[in-house]
């Protein structure tokens, strides 16, 4: 009786443990909480209507939702993107555009490279800064329309308390915002070292391939889901 007693008791440790893992796990940091605001905000295009999940959505492991479909209509109607959109829940390990010792590109973003990482050193945030401005996608003006939809959100006080700024200066800073709106959305950090050679290559590959960069993705494996991955509250 005694051993089943300890088992028991060891059991629910165990359990208990275990919740509270789980629950420290599921808690988004406040710049993850950011960048999942800025990422499902279908207000910041013009017109209003798209947000970046229209192109990434979750429930296909981050790329396009429409599996027919080779390039997606913009912000604006009549206009379509020039490539399918790339995945981009599992990028972030992605060194900056280089040639290594065999010849080969490697890194970037973009099907074709043109985020390279060269602005700023990180080719995942240079991506998510990209289709803001991008006449076939989003449409905003320029970064300061896009700063100023931000600044009206109801989340301006959480960028503001994030990146430590005073949403009355946002204006005459546009572009150091806009560095913040697009490291927000890819928060996870990332060193200045360039990865190069063959063994670097394969090392960012296999990254790549085992770790979600959205800190709100999970990848535990889910039941009638494409992806295996799901959003986290």
């Amino acid at each position: 009786m005694c051993t089943k007693k300890k088992v028991f008791f060891s059991l629910i440790v165990l359990f208990v443990f275990v919740m509270i893992k789980t629950s420290t796990a599921a808690k988004l940091s406040p710049v993850e909480e950011l960048g999942k605001k800025l990422f499902f905000d279908t207000n910041l295009s013009t017109p209003a209507g798209q947000s970046c999940a229209a192109c990434h959505a979750p429930e296909v492991g981050w790329t396009g939702p429409l599996s027919a479909v080779v390039v997606y209509e913009g912000a604006m109607k009549g206009r379509f993107g020039n490539r399918k959109p790339p995945a981009s829940g599992y990028a972030g390990g992605s060194p900056l555009l280089h040639q290594d010792e065999s010849g080969d590109f490697v890194g970037g973003m973009f099907w074709d490279g043109r985020a390279t990482g060269e602005t700023l050193k990180d080719p995942l945030a240079e991506q998510a800064g990209g289709p803001f401005l991008n006449p076939l996608e989003q449409n905003n003006a320029d970064k300061k329309a896009m700063v100023l939809k931000v600044k009206n959100s109801d989340y301006a006080a959480l960028l503001e308390q994030v990146w430590k700024t005073k949403k009355e200066e946002w204006e005459k800073d546009a572009d150091r915002i806009y560095e913040h709106i697009s490291r927000s959305i890819r928060p996870r950090g990332r060193g200045r070292r360039r990865t190069t050679g063959r063994a670097g290559s394969r090392g960012w590959r296999r990254r790549r391939a085992s770790c979600p960069v959205l800190p709100w993705a999970s990848a535990r494996p889910r039941s009638k889901s494409r992806s295996g991955l799901r959003i986290r509250q």
